[in-house]
């Protein structure tokens, strides 16, 4: 395998977990929210940003 080959593969892992971290982030406060029926001491800003991720 080249170096510039597992240099990409690398890159495109470290994104993908990046990716799937960022997209999992809110997951905890979906649960406490589901669980307690309120929104309250919720933060807005993984939700937000996972917004301006997807336009």
């Amino acid at each position: 395998m080249e170096a510039g080959g597992f240099l990409d593969s690398l890159i495109y892992g470290a994104c993908v977990v990046f990716t799937l971290g960022m997209f999992s982030a809110g997951l905890s406060d979906l649960r406490h929210m589901r669980m307690t029926r309120s929104v309250d001491n919720v933060q807005f800003l993984p939700f937000l940003t996972t917004e301006v991720k997807l336009r």
